[in-house]
């Protein structure tokens, strides 16, 4: 990859977020912030789940489904091997189920 193609990536990239000058973020702890794609994203689930509710479902269903295959390709799994969770702590603790611990394994 040239370098003026990824110093574009990384704008195109930047360019995605609120640049609110007065605020920092640093360790967010799972409240970073979204980029504005996941935002407007959002924004038109929460306005189709209002005006329709279950009447949604299918696309909510297809767009999940979109969303795990491109997931699945950017880090190279299957889409049936990504599952989505609330947190990164319910995520681990779901993993933590089906690992084989023994006592005093520490995770």
């Amino acid at each position: 990859m040239e370098l003026d193609t990824h110093l574009d990536l990384v704008k195109h990239f930047k360019e995605q977020f609120s640049h609110n000058s007065a605020l920092i973020h640093m360790n967010n702890a799972g409240l970073a912030p979204i980029s504005l794609p996941a935002r407007d994203k959002i924004i038109y689930w929460a306005n189709r789940f209002y005006e329709e509710g279950f009447y949604t479902d299918a696309d909510y269903m297809e767009d999940v489904a979109f969303s795990r295959k491109k997931l699945s390709e950017l880090v190279g799994c299957q889409p049936n091997e990504i599952a989505f969770f609330q947190s990164t702590a319910g995520a681990i603790s779901q993993l933590c189920l089906e690992y084989p611990l023994e006592e005093q394994d520490e995770v």
